[in-house]
C-alpha cells in the first residue's frame, strides 16, 4: 500500500530579509485509501503543506517520503514523474483548459503520463455525472459541472492520492454537498487517498482524520 509521510518537516519563507516560519517540525503520514482533512485559519499554511506533499515546492528542513522515495533525491524530471504517476489535483478554481472539451481536458492528462492503467475517459465522465457532456466546453458547463470535470481530470491518470485545495469553496451549498458525496464515493470505490484542505468543517469531518495547522504546527483534531 502506497504511503506518504513526513519527518520534522519545516517551511520558511524569507521576505525582505525577514524569516517567516509557516510550518515547523511536522510529522504526518497517510496511506492509500485513507482520507484526511487539513483545517486552519487563512494563511496558516494549508496550501503550502499540500504543495510540499506533492513536490510542487521545496521544503526548508526535515524529510518527505513517498514509500521509500526521499523527495530530496528527486530532480525536476523525477518529481514530475512522481506527480503524474501518483497524484491528482483539484482546486477551488477548476483551471480547466477553455479551448478543450470535457473529453479532451481528461485526455491531455493521459497523453502526458502514458500509463497503461489509465481509466476509460467515457466511463470516467459518466461516473462523475457528465454522461451527456463529453463534447461540452468549460464555458458551456455550470459551476458544479466544471468541478465534476476537474475531478474527472484529476482521476484521468489513475492516481493513488487526490490532493484537494478547497474543492467546494466556490460552490453553493447544494452543489457543494453533491461534490462532497462524489469525492467520498470515489475514494471508497477506488482505494484513493484524499488529502483535503478546507474551511468547511462539515466537509472536513467527513474524512477519516482531521488535522489543524496552528502556529506552524500540525495537530490531530479527531480520528
Amino acid at each position: 500500500m502506497n504511503k506518504i509521510f513526513t519527518e520534522d518537516l519545516s517551511k520558511t519563507f524569507i521576505t525582505d530579509g525577514i524569516k517567516n516560519s509557516v510550518l515547523r517540525d511536522i510529522n504526518f503520514s497517510i496511506s492509500q485509501g485513507e482520507t484526511c482533512s487539513i483545517i486552519g485559519a487563512s494563511g496558516c499554511g494549508k496550501s503550502t503543506f499540500l504543495h510540499l506533499l506533492a513536490k510542487l515546492d521545496d521544503y526548508s528542513s526535515g524529510r518527505i517520503f513517498f514509500n521509500e522515495i526521499n523527495y530530496s533525491d528527486l530532480n525536476s524530471d523525477s518529481s514530475a514523474s512522481l506527480r503524474l504517476d501518483n497524484f491528482g489535483f483539484v482546486y477551488q478554481f477548476h483551471h480547466l483548459l477553455e479551448d478543450f472539451n470535457a473529453f479532451d481536458n481528461c485526455k491531455i492528462v493521459q497523453d502526458l503520463n502514458n500509463n497503461k492503467n489509465n481509466p476509460n475517459i467515457d466511463e470516467l465522465l459518466i461516473s462523475v455525472g457528465l454522461k451527456d457532456k463529453f463534447k461540452s466546453y468549460p464555458y458551456q458547463l455550470s459551476g458544479g459541472e466544471k468541478q465534476r470535470l476537474a475531478i474527472a481530470r484529476a482521476l484521468s491518470n489513475n492516481p493513488n492520492f487526490l490532493i484537494m485545495d478547497e474543492p467546494t469553496g466556490n460552490l453553493d451549498n447544494k452543489t457543494s454537498q453533491l461534490i462532497q458525496d462524489l469525492i467520498l464515493n470515489i475514494s471508497r470505490n477506488n482505494e484513493i487517498g484524499i488529502i483535503l484542505a478546507t474551511h468547511d468543517l462539515n466537509f472536513a469531518n467527513m474524512m477519516d482524520t482531521v488535522y489543524e495547522i496552528y502556529d506552524g504546527g500540525l495537530r490531530k483534531v479527531n480520528e
